[in-house]
């Protein structure tokens, strides 16, 4: 490519990937970034622009398939409790007798949800409980023991 120098084209390229991660630190344009700066460093030492493009998607989509599961994992994005989520482990009063695999009611912060219990068995009006998991809009809830 003449009149193009790869060397600036592809740090160009890096650097702006680089920020654009920065800003919307979604851990996908930063394995690109990588990809375009190996394929600086092989512009620099003469290398073809086939063989620069090539580097370029191979090593951004190694790094992505390689360590971008295993970086979200141990950063813990995208998985802030939701409302509901934060509910687990919360205690609440039975409101309406819940049956073996038939929906009550629990008052939960001050809020009426339906609920289930977690096993095959009844917790009476007015037991405590404690919530073990949603699912859907229903509380899975145990009886918590005084």
């Amino acid at each position: 490519m003449e009149g193009i120098n790869l060397v600036q084209m592809w740090s160009v390229v890096a650097i702006f990937l680089f920020v654009f991660e920065i800003a919307t630190q979604g851990l996908t344009t930063i394995w690109f970034a990588c990809g375009a700066l190996v394929s600086a460093i092989l512009a620099y030492f003469g290398l073809h622009v086939v063989v620069q493009v090539i580097a370029f998607v191979g090593v951004s989509i190694v790094l992505l398939m390689k360590t971008r599961a295993v970086l979200v994992d141990r950063l813990k994005l995208g998985k802030e409790k939701t409302n509901t989520d934060a509910l687990v482990g919360e205690h609440g009063v039975v409101e309406e007798t819940i049956q073996p695999l038939t929906v009550g009611r629990v008052k939960l912060n001050g809020m009426s949800w339906s609920a289930l219990a977690s096993g095959e068995y009844e917790i009476c009006k007015g037991q405590e409980v404690r919530v073990v998991r949603i699912e859907g809009v229903k509380l899975i809830v145990e009886a918590v023991e005084k």
